[in-house]
């Protein structure tokens, strides 16, 4: 892993996804990289959300795990 580069661990629907995200990576790319949009969003564990054109890597902590909710069959 690059230093310029953070893991992320997504629950989506019953599955987990594990991936890496650069500087200038939006919400809204996560999603699109997990074959997820529409009425998906991200939420940290706790149920804040997160918004799709919110810089992701600036976000989060390296191994953070993220929820994919609403229509991604993730939880509310």
């Amino acid at each position: 892993m690059a230093d310029d580069e953070k893991r992320l661990a997504v629950v989506v629907g019953d599955g987990l996804r594990e991936l890496t995200v650069r500087p200038g990576t939006t919400c809204s790319d996560v999603l699109a990289e997990l074959g997820v949009g529409g009425d998906c969003w991200l939420a940290r564990r706790n149920g804040q959300p997160l918004g799709p054109d919110q810089e992701i890597y600036i976000s989060v902590v390296d191994g953070e795990k993220l929820v994919a909710t609403s229509a991604c069959g993730g939880v509310a």
